[in-house]
């Protein structure tokens, strides 16, 4: 592998990441996912910050189990373009159904974790409402809250990792492998530094369109939207899901790409 294989690869991700069949079904996906992320900020508005964390972090990993099958249907398409087969939205879900399944409760672990850390932190919640010593005891005991959001946040970016590196291992596969993990580590582990370097290639332009977008999304809110209701952003996401979509396409599509070339090298 050398970097004209890499190119060729990232050329023909791009290039086919503008299939307006898979635009079109990864637009609803984000809409529908951005509609709940907003309505979920939106009930979480009247409640204190405890519970408020809740129906902020949960949306992302509900975005998290839904992406890792949309990231399966992907995939299979992508293969079946690159082999010039005429591509069946409605066999192809068929097909794979089970996987889909299968690797969605995948997410369920890092959901549990979530709620562990969620409930520890409830408890520096309780010891801060303490009269009289709460404030100085939640100073004192401030890096605890700390490490629990730091790991809160590993957790949602451990969906990426599962993202890029185990649904082009599964995707092909009729069902989820008993061994998914040794194969997913065996891969990384080969090549660290190639693998880190392909991976910030696939978020590169999915990333940048995010944050943009993000930008565009706050200024919209703070300097023209006069409610503070998250759910008047829901027409917003419209525009929001059509520009993201293309870097979705192209994060899975490059990721399936980044396996080949990962087992072509070993």
């Amino acid at each position: 592998m050398n970097w004209n294989d890499i190119e060729f690869s990232f050329n023909r991700a791009l290039r086919l990441s503008f299939s307006m069949k898979k635009l079109l079904f990864v637009f609803v996906v984000l809409w529908c996912c951005g509609f709940g992320l907003l309505l979920c900020k939106s009930l979480g508005l009247q409640t204190q910050d405890w519970l408020m964390l809740n129906w902020n972090f949960l949306p992302f990993f509900a975005i998290g189990i839904l992406g890792l099958s949309l990231g399966v249907l992907l995939i299979r398409l992508y293969h079946d373009e690159i082999k010039e087969r005429k591509m069946n939205y409605r066999k192809t879900f068929s097909l794979s159904k089970r996987v889909m399944v299968e690797i969605a409760y995948l997410g369920m672990p890092l959901i549990i974790g979530y709620l562990i850390l969620w409930t520890v932190l409830g408890l520096f919640y309780l010891i801060q409402a303490l009269p009289k010593v709460g404030w100085i005891l939640g100073i004192f005991l401030s890096f605890g809250p700390f490490l629990l959001f730091l790991s809160m946040v590993f957790l949602v970016v451990l969906f990426l990792v599962l993202f890029f590196f185990l649904t082009p291992i599964v995707a092909l596969r009729d069902c989820l492998p008993k061994e998914w993990i040794k194969f997913m580590l065996s891969r990384v582990s080969h090549s660290l530094l190639t693998n880190f370097v392909l991976f910030i290639i696939s978020v590169i332009p999915v990333g940048c369109i995010l944050g943009l977008l993000m930008i565009s999304l706050n200024m919209t809110h703070a300097f023209y939207l006069s409610s503070a209701n998250p759910l008047d952003l829901v027409l917003i996401m419209l525009p929001v899901a059509v520009l993201l979509a293309p870097g979705v396409v192209f994060f899975f599509q490059f990721a399936a790409e980044s396996h080949i070339l990962m087992m072509q090298k070993r």
